[in-house]
């Protein structure tokens, strides 16, 4: 990869919070990165602070009124490949476009879980023919059922695999129970 700085790209303050368009960009890197037929699903990213020796350097420029040295602007990423236990890490600078750190995660280290994957693991429970038959036969409208799910993390040291929990719940108001 290049390592001109695309010119059309503004740096904003080093320690400004990543933007929209940095984290889109780092996500592109890396799924270009893929060749694009693989499927990935991105579970974190935020700006990846300047080395502390730069920041110095920029802040006492900034605070004498000189020209600050450019910092590179980079995006710390996580992913999975879809539907693996494959969990990676990377930074990308966004000013570049270039991968500076990639690495796969040991299975032990698991991603954040985010709302997709709950609601993935609530709708599999409510698809399930025995949680089926039993609303069918407590007589439970799908309107009164409640599926809460949770991620749990590892169970013991003899498997790494992420367990997702769900506590299907009914919730009748009194007129329901009296049969009104």
């Amino acid at each position: 990869m290049s390592s001109v700085r695309n010119s059309d790209y503004q740096y904003p303050h080093p320690l400004d919070p990543a933007t929209a368009k940095e984290l889109t960009i780092a996500s592109d890197v890396i799924k270009k990165a893929y060749g694009g037929d693989v499927l990935l699903h991105f579970k974190a990213a935020g700006l990846e602070e300047p080395p502390k020796a730069l920041m110095v350097r920029y802040l006492e420029a900034e605070h004498a009124g000189l020209n600050s040295p450019l910092v590179p602007r980079c995006i710390f990423i996580m992913w999975y490949i879809k539907r693996t236990p494959r969990l990676f890490e990377a930074i990308v600078d966004v000013g570049t476009r270039e991968i500076i750190h990639h690495k796969e995660m040991p299975r032990d280290f698991h991603g954040p879980v985010d709302r997709v994957e709950l609601n993935e693991a609530a709708q599999a429970v409510l698809a399930d023919g025995g949680v089926k038959k039993e609303i069918e036969r407590l007589k439970l409208g799908d309107n009164t059922v409640v599926l809460d799910p949770w991620d749990y993390g590892v169970d013991g040291k003899e498997t790494q695999e992420r367990h997702t929990q769900v506590s299907v719940r009914s919730f009748m108001s009194a007129s329901m129970l009296e049969g009104g």
